[in-house]
Protein backbone atom coordinates (compact mmCIF):
# COMPACT_ATOMS: atom_id res chain seq x y z
CA UNK A 1 0.00 0.00 0.00
CA UNK A 2 1.33 3.20 -0.99
CA UNK A 3 1.07 6.54 1.61
CA UNK A 4 1.60 10.33 1.57
CA UNK A 5 3.14 11.44 4.13
CA UNK A 6 4.28 15.16 5.35
CA UNK A 7 6.66 15.94 8.65
CA UNK A 8 6.90 19.45 10.09
CA UNK A 9 7.41 22.10 12.73
CA UNK A 10 4.80 24.38 14.01
CA UNK A 11 6.05 27.16 16.28
CA UNK A 12 3.30 26.54 18.65
CA UNK A 13 3.04 24.42 21.79
CA UNK A 14 -0.43 24.96 22.24
CA UNK A 15 -1.78 21.28 21.71
CA UNK A 16 -5.30 22.69 22.32
CA UNK A 17 -5.16 25.13 19.68
CA UNK A 18 -3.54 22.42 17.22
CA UNK A 19 -5.68 19.71 17.62
CA UNK A 20 -8.73 21.41 17.49
CA UNK A 21 -7.10 23.16 13.69
CA UNK A 22 -7.36 19.08 12.59
CA UNK A 23 -10.56 17.74 14.74
CA UNK A 24 -13.25 20.32 14.69
CA UNK A 25 -15.01 21.31 11.70
CA UNK A 26 -14.48 25.02 12.42
CA UNK A 27 -10.45 24.43 12.49
CA UNK A 28 -10.33 22.47 9.48
CA UNK A 29 -12.55 24.73 7.88
CA UNK A 30 -9.73 27.35 7.94
CA UNK A 31 -6.68 25.55 6.45
CA UNK A 32 -8.41 22.83 4.18
CA UNK A 33 -11.73 23.57 3.03
CA UNK A 34 -14.64 25.78 3.71
CA UNK A 35 -17.36 23.20 2.57
CA UNK A 36 -16.76 21.38 6.12
CA UNK A 37 -20.04 19.76 7.79
CA UNK A 38 -19.63 17.60 10.44
CA UNK A 39 -22.20 15.57 11.49
CA UNK A 40 -22.32 11.93 13.83
CA UNK A 41 -18.79 11.77 13.87
CA UNK A 42 -18.15 12.13 9.84
CA UNK A 43 -16.42 15.16 7.94
CA UNK A 44 -18.61 16.15 4.84
CA UNK A 45 -15.97 18.12 2.68
CA UNK A 46 -17.18 20.13 -0.43
CA UNK A 47 -14.68 21.00 -3.08
CA UNK A 48 -15.88 23.31 -6.02
CA UNK A 49 -19.67 23.02 -4.83
CA UNK A 50 -20.21 19.56 -6.22
CA UNK A 51 -17.53 17.05 -4.98
CA UNK A 52 -17.85 16.06 -1.64
CA UNK A 53 -15.28 13.58 0.21
CA UNK A 54 -16.32 11.92 3.43
CA UNK A 55 -14.19 10.55 6.54
CA UNK A 56 -15.14 8.96 9.48
CA UNK A 57 -13.09 9.62 12.54
CA UNK A 58 -11.82 6.10 13.61
CA UNK A 59 -9.22 6.90 16.12
CA UNK A 60 -9.66 10.39 18.39
CA UNK A 61 -6.47 10.89 21.32
CA UNK A 62 -7.25 14.49 22.53
CA UNK A 63 -4.24 16.59 22.06
CA UNK A 64 -1.86 13.76 20.61
CA UNK A 65 -3.89 12.32 17.44
CA UNK A 66 -6.46 11.69 14.84
CA UNK A 67 -7.46 9.78 12.12
CA UNK A 68 -10.31 9.29 9.56
CA UNK A 69 -10.90 6.78 6.77
CA UNK A 70 -12.72 7.68 3.81
CA UNK A 71 -15.96 6.55 3.05
CA UNK A 72 -17.00 8.77 0.05
CA UNK A 73 -15.27 10.40 -2.25
CA UNK A 74 -12.71 9.63 -5.75
CA UNK A 75 -12.47 5.82 -5.56
CA UNK A 76 -8.95 5.88 -4.92
CA UNK A 77 -9.33 7.61 -1.67
CA UNK A 78 -11.82 5.13 -0.33
CA UNK A 79 -11.11 2.84 2.20
CA UNK A 80 -7.77 5.34 2.93
CA UNK A 81 -6.97 6.88 6.09
CA UNK A 82 -6.01 10.24 7.18
CA UNK A 83 -3.88 10.41 10.38
CA UNK A 84 -2.18 13.47 12.32
CA UNK A 85 -0.14 12.81 14.89
CA UNK A 86 1.11 15.86 17.59
CA UNK A 87 4.91 15.38 18.94
CA UNK A 88 4.81 18.00 22.23
CA UNK A 89 8.50 19.89 21.41
CA UNK A 90 9.98 22.43 24.11
CA UNK A 91 9.09 25.11 22.26
CA UNK A 92 7.38 24.22 19.14
CA UNK A 93 5.49 21.25 17.79
CA UNK A 94 6.09 18.39 15.32
CA UNK A 95 3.17 17.39 13.10
CA UNK A 96 3.78 13.81 11.44
CA UNK A 97 0.55 13.76 8.70
CA UNK A 98 -0.17 10.62 6.24
CA UNK A 99 -2.72 9.98 3.72
CA UNK A 100 -2.30 5.82 3.85
CA UNK A 101 -3.75 2.79 2.17
CA UNK A 102 -3.43 3.83 -1.21
CA UNK A 103 -3.78 0.75 -4.02
CA UNK A 104 -1.31 2.38 -5.76
CA UNK A 105 0.90 5.60 -7.29
CA UNK A 106 -1.35 7.39 -9.80
CA UNK A 107 -1.32 10.68 -11.29
CA UNK A 108 -4.06 11.25 -9.19
CA UNK A 109 -1.90 10.08 -5.87
CA UNK A 110 0.56 12.31 -7.01
CA UNK A 111 -1.89 15.12 -7.40
CA UNK A 112 -2.89 14.45 -3.93
CA UNK A 113 1.06 14.37 -2.49
CA UNK A 114 1.35 17.84 -4.02
CA UNK A 115 -1.73 19.39 -2.92
CA UNK A 116 -1.59 17.73 0.68
CA UNK A 117 1.82 19.95 1.07
CA UNK A 118 -0.05 23.31 0.23
CA UNK A 119 -2.67 22.32 2.91
CA UNK A 120 -0.23 21.21 5.53
CA UNK A 121 1.64 24.38 4.96
CA UNK A 122 -1.80 26.16 5.34
CA UNK A 123 -2.18 24.50 8.44
CA UNK A 124 0.95 26.00 9.73
CA UNK A 125 0.13 29.45 8.34
CA UNK A 126 -3.09 28.94 10.37
CA UNK A 127 -1.39 27.90 13.89
CA UNK A 128 1.90 30.48 13.78
CA UNK A 129 -0.09 33.53 11.67
CA UNK A 130 -3.71 33.19 12.59
CA UNK A 131 -4.59 32.84 9.24
CA UNK A 132 -4.63 29.56 6.59
CA UNK A 133 -4.65 29.47 2.68
CA UNK A 134 -7.90 27.00 2.64
CA UNK A 135 -9.38 25.97 -0.71
CA UNK A 136 -12.65 28.25 -1.21
CA UNK A 137 -15.48 26.53 -2.87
Amino acid sequence: MEQIYQYFNIKSTDLDVIFDAVNTEKGIQKWWTAGTVKEDNVFHFTFNGNYTKSFRIVNAESNLKVEWECISGHDDWIGTKIEFKLIPKEDSTDISFRHYGWKAQSEHFASCNYHWGLYMKSLKMLIEDGEGAPHKY
